[in-house]
């Protein structure tokens, strides 16, 4: 197939999704398994569980961007130009100082096991994508490798990670939205968004380390929180592609039922 067409053919799969769209799964035969969920033993929420996994990461990045701020303005917020700037970089709010650091750490920690979950059941659910199952593996660990190795410990490790992590953030989200049962127009919107945020947030960096100009750092920093947010909001999807779904010790149950 000529490259022409096979671009043409992505985009349009992209942005106007598969020719049968998804319908959500009936919910009929749940009410039929509520005595059963009441019988099986430890039962969790596959909403509940989303609900954890995003707000472990969110609170984390708040915590530390407002912490930063308040506190450690001047630290957080200084570069090697010597500008006026007004909001501190992810990297700055949450791996330079304490207790930033710590809880920063501690949210990631506990939130990539069950990330690491739900991409795996993604995998048995809706797709039969290995290589997007080890994109979604790889971009876990390579966030949690360089939120727990700061920039200040190991340079080059923190940046090998963060580069990882945004390569395989996009390539994890561009090939979910191929999937003909996970694409979403509101996904769509909050992959162009995510994309533009860390385009802009690189221009505003090299802009900044060229001219020194003052407020373009914190327009970086800007970009890096609206690349992070629509992260965690892209995950969150889970809670709606898994709306009816319970889990157990061994066994998933939704309209479907198998083992994991």
């Amino acid at each position: 197939m000529p490259f022409r067409f096979l671009a043409e053919k992505i985009l349009l799969r992209l942005f106007y999704g598969p020719r049968n769209r998804y319908q959500p799964l009936s919910s009929t035969s749940v009410a039929s398994k509520q005595q059963q969920f009441q019988d099986e033993l430890g039962i969790v929420s596959f909403q509940r569980l989303s609900i954890i996994t995003s707000a472990l990461p969110l609170f984390g990045f708040i915590f530390c961007v407002v912490w930063s701020l308040m506190f450690n303005f001047v630290d957080s917020t200084s570069t090697h130009c010597g500008v006026a700037e007004y909001l501190p970089s992810v990297s700055a709010s949450t791996g330079s100082f304490s207790p930033q650091k710590y809880l920063w750490r501690s949210t990631i920690a506990l939130h990539s096991s069950p990330r690491y979950l739900v991409t795996y059941i993604y995998y048995r659910a809706f797709h039969d994508s290995k290589k997007l199952l080890i994109i979604n593996w790889i971009e876990i660990s390579a966030l949690l490798g360089l939120s727990v190795v700061s920039s200040t410990e190991s340079f080059l490790f923190h940046a090998n990670c963060f580069l990882l992590f945004i390569s395989t953030s996009f390539l994890g989200m561009f090939i979910h939205l191929l999937q003909d049962k996970l694409w979403s127009i509101f996904k769509m919107k909050i992959f162009c968004t995510n994309t533009l945020a860390w385009i802009f947030a690189l221009f505003f960096y090299v802009r900044h380390n060229d001219y020194c100009e003052t407020g373009v750092y914190s327009l970086f920093a800007a970009s890096e929180y609206v690349f992070v947010l629509t992260n965690i909001l892209f995950h969150f999807q889970a809670y709606y592609d898994f709306y009816d779904t319970k889990i157990s010790l061994c066994r998933i149950y939704g309209d479907t039922k198998f083992s994991v």
